[in-house]
């Protein structure tokens, strides 16, 4: 067994003075309508889904038709459903979840303060089974689960507002591997929005198991960048992440890509980022397994109750033959952390990584720990790196 593990390099900067600054330079694009040419069209004031075509001369009426209606595009040609100004619920026609099925769908609002979609209570408002969705420029609100939840990768989510639901957008994967046999998606890209959200914005879980098989996994990566989470509820988390791992893999390979969470602002709530992972990367034999770098950089983080920054991944047992298994790097940098509530901490990281029931000629790689350049004034620790055996 042959383990490798870089240095740890660990600076801290203590001070006052939390900025919201970040405000003003995260990526909150301008609305824009979506083309004329090339686009199926929706209008909740002058559509109809019995005599419309989907033109801009004759536009449907609901989301939910359009999305049933519109054929899957390419990853280099997205199909684009352009939907007017409007408030589309259940008065309206919509059925919730509004389901998207079909591959490679742009679906654009005309900006998020005029076009809303109401869930009006339902659980979800948008569920979506495909690969290549992207959801841009809409007001999603009242839900009692969740504003966007998805089963697939490959989605944007972008410049939208998430008010009144449970969690803002939620990925789940838990595909049938021994069934599948080859399981690969691309990465998730969530920019630009604002969460007011009671549980959690965005919650991810990107859990495989593979039941003993020589399957292939793939998962492209996170980026989360430049938006703005308003947790409601002092137990909410602005990003969590639940599982990202794969298991029971004999003679396979999985690669799980970078995650990147930057330029984004925290405000309330229990954690801002809560990686709890969960991460069982278990029973592995003779597997190829790679980890993309985590990087927590230049965020804002206010008035959270539990911890601003938790991280707790990796953790795994029960590794066979010629397994080899490779971490990226951990990068926390050039946050502003502060928060007046009693016993928070700034910056934690917990076993990180944490193996144990490693056989045969199995090799490990773990990239380099890098805490720098944090401004951080909290109650209890500023940094606290916790490794036990």
């Amino acid at each position: 067994m042959k383990i490798k593990r870089s240095a740890i390099a660990t600076s801290l900067g203590v001070g006052l003075g939390l900025t919201l600054a970040l405000m003003a330079l995260m990526n909150m694009t301008p609305a824009s309508a979506a083309p004329a040419a090339l686009a199926y069209h929706v209008n909740a004031g002058s559509g109809n889904d019995v005599f419309g075509d989907g033109s801009v001369g004759n536009p449907w009426k609901t989301i939910s038709h359009a999305a049933n209606k519109v054929s899957a595009g390419t990853s280099t040609s997205q199909q684009i459903i352009a939907v007017a100004a409007g408030t589309y619920d259940g008065a309206l026609g919509e059925t919730f979840p509004i389901v998207f099925e079909n591959e490679y769908v742009r679906l654009v609002g005309s900006g998020a303060a005029t076009t809303i979609i109401d869930g009006g209570g339902a659980t979800d408002v948008i569920s979506v089974t495909a690969e290549g969705i992207t959801i841009q420029d809409f007001t999603i609100q009242n839900a009692t689960g969740d504003g966007i939840e998805s089963s697939m990768g490959g989605l944007t989510v972008r410049d939208n507002v998430f008010r009144s639901v449970g969690t803002g957008f939620r990925l789940f994967t838990d595909p049938n591997l021994p069934g599948l046999g080859t399981y690969t998606t691309t990465g998730v890209l969530v920019v630009g929005n604002t969460f007011s959200v009671t549980s959690s914005g965005i919650n991810i879980d990107t859990h495989s198991d593979a039941g003993d098989t020589a399957s292939t996994i793939g998962f492209g990566g996170l980026d989360v960048l430049s938006n703005t989470f308003y947790m409601t509820d002092t137990t909410a988390s602005g990003v969590e992440i639940e599982n990202y791992s794969a298991e029971h893999l004999d003679g396979g390979q999985a690669n799980f890509g970078a995650v990147t969470i930057s330029a984004n602002v925290f405000v309330s709530g229990s954690y801002g980022i809560n990686m709890n992972c969960d991460d069982h990367s278990d029973y592995l034999t003779d597997t190829l397994y790679t980890v993309g770098d985590l990087t927590i950089t230049d965020n804002d983080f206010w008035g959270q109750s539990s911890r601003a920054a938790y991280v707790d991944c990796h953790t795994a047992d029960h590794w066979y033959g010629t397994t080899s298994v490779t971490y990226g790097d951990l990068l926390i940098s050039g946050n502003d952390i502060a928060s007046g509530e009693s016993s928070v901490s700034g910056i934690r990281v917990y076993e990180y990584p944490w193996w144990e029931y490693l056989y045969d000629d199995v090799s490990a790689t773990v990239g380099q720990v890098s805490i720098a350049d944090n401004t951080i004034d909290v109650t209890s620790y500023g940094v606290h790196f916790y490794y036990g055996y």
